[in-house]
């Protein structure tokens, strides 16, 4: 499993389905990322109680991906619901992930909790930006009816963005089902490329003309 590769599932599945260390190796990789964040966010503080979030959100995106960031902080507000630290927002969209119980825990986070908050509400903002513009450039391209689009150009800032009231939840189901489809056409195109590369069978000399062999004669 590399950093990027997600272990969904539980320490009891894991368990019986003889993937503990792929669960094991899925909390290395959290608490690794764990430590990434804390270590961009005491980077981006350019004076007391100001930081600079866009700058260690993609420091550790970079690294880890969104996947990763966001299951290891929501996985985080998860595990300490009853932090008051934590906005209620972010706690909701914390338990939008359904992450296993015992992936619900404080990873090793040394960032006071008020800080981690305000970096876990830039994550989010960047990943609905990111969220907007594949969506936008998927419906573009496929010429979607506005009707059915979750997306608009602004052409002032030369980014989609998404439609009022259309959630991150709604953004990140299009997303999915973007990226399936495109998953589906390149297994396609690797079966039609080995297909190509598979040798063809010599040509079968053919046959004389029996009617013109008997006028040669």
């Amino acid at each position: 499993m590399d950093g990027c590769n997600i272990y969904p599932h539980s320490l009891e599945y894991a368990k019986q389905n003889g993937e503990l260390e792929l669960w094991r190796e899925d909390m290395r990789q959290n608490n690794a990322c764990a430590k990434a964040i804390d270590e961009a966010i005491r980077a981006c503080n350019y004076e007391q109680y100001r930081y600079k979030f866009s700058e260690a959100v993609n420091a550790v995106v970079g690294k880890f991906g969104y996947e990763r960031v966001t299951r290891t902080l929501a996985g985080t507000v998860a595990g300490s619901d009853n932090d008051g630290r934590f906005t209620s927002e972010n706690r909701q969209w914390a338990q939008r992930f359904g992450i296993p119980h015992d992936h619900c825990s404080e990873f090793v986070f040394d960032t006071h909790r008020y800080v981690l908050d305000g970096f876990i509400s830039s994550v989010r903002k960047a990943h609905v930006e990111m969220l907007a513009q594949e969506v936008g450039q998927y419906e573009k391209s496929h010429r979607m009816a506005e009707r059915n689009r979750l997306t608009w150009y602004h052409s002032d800032f030369g980014v989609f963005v998404p439609n009022a009231n259309v959630s991150e939840e709604r953004l990140m189901k299009r997303y999915a089902e973007i990226m399936e489809k495109k998953a589906e056409r390149q297994s396609v195109l690797k079966q039609i490329r080995e297909a190509e590369k598979v040798p063809k069978p010599p040509r079968k000399p053919k046959a004389p003309d029996k009617k013109r062999e008997g006028e040669d004669r």
